[in-house]
């Protein structure tokens, strides 16, 4: 009886845990944000609500022209196939919402491990197609992030790369040319601007 009680306390207080989402704004900065979730029924969500703890950075690795956030948007809502999702796509001009940011999502590789990717991360997918401005999404992206940091008040050590999770190269454009340092401190700037206004 004691055991049973013991399991329905940890079970409680991680839903607890997890925060209740806010209604997401219609921009980031002048960027505009299209909110188009998931349906709770559709295969690739996970409907498991946690306590967010990282920030995970991906790039599409589409190139394909006309491969930006917009149609990224329509393949995770037409794609049953594959077990794969999650919370943003970004673009040079916009950026597309997929899933509400306290819910898991299969970005990270690693299931639903105790402190991995997926369970704890808000994964973030950036686009590089080739008729796009990738320094554009880089910085929309960096807005993005520092957004998120000071909504769920984490640090610039919390945004993680796809790669600290499985064994990919991901996020092959900024690692492929050694972006990461700039990047955190494109975040960092974006911070410390929301941090000065707010």
């Amino acid at each position: 009886m004691i055991f049973i009680l013991i399991i329905i306390c940890f079970v409680s207080a991680r839903y607890m845990s997890a925060p209740l989402e806010k209604t997401p704004p219609e921009n980031i900065g002048e960027i505009p944000l299209f909110v188009d979730y998931l349906s709770e029924d559709h295969p690739n969500r996970t409907n498991e609500t946690r306590t967010v703890k990282y920030i995970v950075v991906h790039d599409t690795g589409n190139k394909s022209a006309g491969s930006n956030a917009q149609a990224h948007n329509e393949y995770i809502h037409k794609n049953t196939e594959r077990a794969v999702s999650w919370h943003y796509s970004v673009d040079d001009k916009q950026i597309y919402q997929h899933l509400p940011g306290n819910e898991a999502a299969w970005h990270a590789g690693d299931k639903l491990k105790e402190n991995g990717g997926n369970l704890n991360g808000i994964g973030i997918e950036m686009c590089v197609n080739e008729d796009g401005d990738f320094t554009k999404t880089r910085h929309n992206t960096a807005q993005l992030i520092a957004y998120l940091l000071k909504t769920y008040k984490l640090k610039i050590t919390d945004i993680k790369q796809h790669a600290d999770f499985m064994d990919k190269n991901c996020p092959a454009t900024i690692r492929d040319n050694d972006m990461w340092e700039d990047f955190l401190k494109e975040v960092q700037t974006e911070l410390d601007i929301i941090n000065k206004t707010s």
